[in-house]
C-alpha cells in the first residue's frame, strides 16, 4: 500500500510540475512531458515489484522502445493540427487516432 501511494504521489508532483512550468515555458514542459522521468519511474516499480526479474525488465524496455514510433506519431500529428489552428478535443482525436492507427500497424509487424 506505501508503495502505491509513493507511486502515485511521484507521478502526480511530476505532472503537476509539467503544467505549472508550461505556464511560463511551453517548450520545456513539452521537452520534461516526454523526458524519460516517467519511463525512469516505471523502470524502477517495475524493478521493485518485481524484484529485478530481467524478463521483466526487457520485456517493459522493448515494449517502450517499439512504442516510441506510435508516441512520435502522436505528437507529429498534434503539431500539425494545433499548427493548423484546431481546437483541443479535434487534436485529441485526431492524435489518438493516429497512434492507434501506428501502435496497430508495428504491433501487427513485430508479432
Amino acid at each position: 500500500m506505501l508503495l502505491t501511494v509513493i507511486k502515485a504521489i511521484t507521478s502526480l508532483a511530476l505532472i503537476f510540475l509539467a503544467t505549472f512550468i508550461a505556464k511560463r515555458y511551453s517548450v520545456v514542459a513539452g521537452m520534461i512531458s516526454v523526458m524519460p522521468i516517467v519511463g525512469l519511474l516505471i523502470l524502477i516499480w517495475t524493478y521493485v515489484e518485481n524484484r529485478g526479474a530481467q524478463s521483466a525488465m526487457v520485456n517493459l524496455t522493448r515494449g517502450a522502445m517499439i512504442g516510441l514510433i506510435p508516441t512520435a506519431i502522436f505528437y507529429a500529428a498534434a503539431f500539425i493540427t494545433f499548427s493548423r489552428g484546431m481546437n483541443i478535443m479535434p487534436v485529441l482525436i485526431l492524435s489518438f487516432a493516429a497512434w492507434g492507427v501506428s501502435a496497430a500497424i508495428i504491433f501487427h509487424i513485430i508479432r
